[in-house]
């Protein structure tokens, strides 16, 4: 008898918070714009400082994989790993460049003025916010990926991919 009385004020409470059509859009209004403005820094951060950093003279000679040679040198100032993995910094790049522009364009929403109410906005507001957490994640995974020494990276990379898809999941 005890455990339906249970039962019952748990099924009304549910009932309540899944019909609640409150603004908790506005209510959480702060927090998603302090969340944005995190995620703006932290994808805005490659850009001066970059995975691997970058060469500090131009190097002429292959260095441990990175392809450097007379005709190909490894020009100081430009990217260290983009020489050694082109297509995953590649990708590392545009995964940070989505995430950026994703976070900004959700703080240009939130100070726009537009109502919460409006059913277009909200829908762009959780893509744009969906679409930013997504390629934070996976530009987190690319730049591991990239930093994984050799020896190690058949044994790691795995880890490293599976356990944030598995959490996500």
């Amino acid at each position: 008898q005890n455990s339906q009385a249970i039962d019952s004020t748990f099924a009304k409470w549910l009932e309540k918070y899944l019909n609640y059509k409150g603004n908790w859009i506005e209510d959480m209004r702060g927090s998603i714009m302090v969340v944005a403005t995190v995620i703006t820094t932290i994808t805005y951060q490659p850009a001066f400082s970059p995975p691997g950093g970058v060469w500090q003279d131009n190097v002429f000679e292959d260095h441990h994989g990175y392809g450097c040679n007379t005709t190909n040198p490894c020009a100081a100032g430009t990217l260290v790993l983009a020489y050694k993995f082109q297509a995953t910094y590649l990708a590392f790049i545009i995964c940070n460049t989505i995430a950026f522009t994703s976070s900004l364009s959700v703080t240009f929403l939130l100070i726009s003025g537009f109502p919460f109410k409006n059913d277009v906005f909200m829908a762009l507001l959780a893509f744009c916010m969906c679409t930013t957490l997504t390629f934070l994640g996976v530009t987190y995974v690319l730049a591991f990926a990239m930093l994984i020494p050799g020896t190690l990276y058949f044994k790691l990379f795995w880890i490293v991919i599976f356990i944030p898809i598995g959490v996500l999941l």
